[in-house]
């Protein structure tokens, strides 16, 4: 939603677009929205993505290297092999760690949904100020 009213508006600066928006809002059903909606663009909202955002880092670090359950078969051979006794336990599988290749796909993927909000708005307010300096 913030993408679709980025696009409306044009490039505007932060402080503008809760004004633009309610002018068109009260055009729409007669009346300006209340001071608590324009809180919510210009405050809440970015606070909560970037607090959501700052405690998946911190919670994803605090959980360590990401590890998984690996069935090791019922061959006595590939037990001594893993270190483990002959006569298996019922489970059959043993706790190993990703590859770091992996880790880097499971990385990417959950920073590219995320980055994308922060970065395009550094950028917008970048832009904001190369234009500002034009002037």
């Amino acid at each position: 939603s913030g993408i679709n009213a980025e696009w409306h508006y044009g490039r505007v600066s932060l402080s503008l677009f809760p004004y633009r928006f309610s002018k068109d809002i009260k055009d729409m059903i007669g009346s300006e929205p209340n001071i608590y909606f324009k809180a919510c663009w210009l405050v809440v909202c970015p606070l909560v993505i970037i607090v959501l955002l700052l405690s998946g880092i911190v919670l994803a670090a605090m959980q360590g290297y990401p590890t998984y359950d690996k069935f090791v078969g019922c061959d006595n051979q590939t037990l001594i092999d893993q270190g483990l006794r002959p006569q298996a336990d019922p489970s059959w599988v043993i706790t190993d760690k990703y590859p770091g290749g992996i880790v880097a796909i499971i990385v990417l993927m959950n920073c590219a949904s995320c980055l994308l909000i922060p970065a395009y708005a550094i950028w917008n307010q970048l832009e904001n100020i190369k234009s500002f300096l034009r002037l």
